[in-house]
């Protein structure tokens, strides 16, 4: 395993160390935050991944840790897909602020959600007239977080793409010599065969066979005639 090939494992390893982990303080109501949930969300992306067939994904999620029914690992997942628009709609409504079940946040932002992906308008939340400057103000600020967020994965997307590529290219690179080898021998193989296969005809070789063969004793006509090929195939081959 190379460095970049390890350094991804290891990566997917935290990721999913982390989802585990975060599962379990919500399992033992130590904590039950949103960001517990997105931590579930990615780990069982990198999961999905690894084991792409319902079956063993189910066996991967038991082995890990990650114990959880089906509808609640696709909300998991959908909530850290769309924790942008996620995020947006539930701080700008102050009552709806505090969800953080996958479940719950699903049926609150679904809609909101399918607005935002089809590019319409959503719907502005009401805001209380003395909670304005503060909505202001908490929009403001997550905008400026979310732009932070974005760069961040962006970078590491980045760099994931380049390791990729470059892991791609050493395994070309290190493979190429052994693959020209092949192909040689293969061309090598051609060239040595060829002028075999005109000296001596199925016929013929059933014939020598015939009179070699330990348990009957070949005609004398037979022998004469496995006595000429051999002088062909012999003047052949002093020729080549």
């Amino acid at each position: 395993m190379n460095t970049n090939t390890a350094q991804l494992h290891d990566i997917n390893e935290a990721i999913v160390r982390k989802g585990a982990e975060a599962l379990a303080r919500i399992l033992t109501n130590e904590r039950k935050a949103r960001d517990d949930w997105y931590a579930v969300g990615a780990g069982l992306m990198v999961g999905k991944e690894l084991a792409p067939k319902n079956r063993d994904f189910s066996a991967w999620c038991r082995e890990n840790g990650y114990v959880m029914d089906a509808r609640e690992r696709s909300e998991a997942v959908w909530m850290l897909k769309h924790r942008e628009d996620v995020e947006a709609f539930l701080s700008s409504n102050n009552w709806k602020s505090n969800l953080a079940h996958p479940t719950a946040v699903h049926a609150k932002c679904r809609k909101h959600c399918e607005w935002v992906r089809s590019g319409r308008t959503p719907r502005q939340p009401k805001v209380k007239a003395e909670d304005e400057v503060k909505t202001l103000s908490e929009t403001a600020q997550h905008k400026v977080e979310r732009l932070a967020k974005a760069l961040a994965d962006g970078i590491a997307q980045a760099e994931i793409k380049v390791a990729k590529e470059k892991m791609a290219a050493e395994y070309r690179a290190r493979m190429q010599p052994e693959i020209n080898h092949f192909n040689e021998e293969i061309e090598r193989y051609k060239r040595l065969s060829k002028p075999f296969k005109a000296w001596l005809t199925d016929e013929e070789f059933k014939l020598i066979l015939g009179c070699l063969h330990p348990d009957r004793e070949a005609l004398a006509e037979r022998k004469a005639k496995a006595f000429d090929i051999f002088n062909k195939m012999k003047q052949r081959a002093l020729a080549q």
